[in-house]
């Protein structure tokens, strides 16, 4: 499954790129200090921490280092991952963890797709985002999973999942249609939705140049 660069072309020119921190996992997520006790607020931390730089492809690093020390700590946290449900510790949260957790999960599934790291990652970020999608009250699930098809070039399922993330409220999710607008050279719809997306988030500078962009380029996109 090809990625789609368009999407993030703008990301990555108008966007901030913090430094990548890695994190030391035997202090901060398995506490080896306190018989191996799984710190759940750190764990979110740290997948948090990785997804900002790699929830879309290109990924976002300020260096290969950084790219290199982000990818080993995605491979330690899937590896948490699989042993949470291996040994069935899942089960032992409450209802709220176990959806954060399997949130977060889903995001790894994304992030391995995005290191181009082996293994059924698109398909199984496809499964965890549907299965969220029944606990989703506001479109904001929805709305990650249609940035998700579109950067794995499902454009049109994509455009799909944005219109019904707005009509559940979501209202982040107009840029996303705006950009799934422009792939499929859809000048006047994307600008449109762009606007709305202006109108609800006024300080997003990096929007009101892409609205400049869209408005005064004779751009045309192709993709395959």
């Amino acid at each position: 499954m090809k990625k789609f660069i368009f999407l993030l072309i703008f990301i990555v020119n108008f966007g901030f790129c913090e430094p990548y921190e890695p994190f030391d996992f035997n202090k901060t997520i398995i506490k080896t200090d306190d018989g191996g006790r799984l710190d759940l607020d750190n764990l979110h931390k740290s997948v948090d921490n990785i997804y900002k730089h790699s929830m879309y492809y290109p990924l976002h690093f300020d260096n290969q280092e950084d790219e290199k020390n982000a990818r080993s700590d995605l491979r330690v946290l899937l590896s948490i991952f699989d042993w949470l449900r291996e040994n069935k510790k899942f089960e032992t949260m409450s209802a709220k963890e176990q959806f954060y957790l399997d949130w977060q999960n889903t995001r790894l599934f994304v992030m391995a797709h995005n290191f181009d790291m082996s293994g059924n990652f698109a398909k199984n970020a496809d499964e965890g985002y549907e299965k969220l999608l029944k606990f989703d009250r506001n479109g904001e699930i929805r709305t990650e999973f249609a940035d998700f098809l579109a950067n794995s070039n499902r454009i049109e399922r994509a455009e799909n999942e944005f219109k019904k993330a707005i009509s559940e409220g979501s209202k982040s999710a107009h840029y996303g249609l705006a950009i799934a607008y422009m792939a499929q050279n859809k000048k006047d719809e994307a600008i449109k939705e762009l606007k709305i997306y202006i109108s609800n988030f006024p300080d997003d500078n990096s929007a009101k140049e892409m609205l400049e962009i869209f408005t005064n380029s004779e751009l045309e996109i192709k993709y395959h």
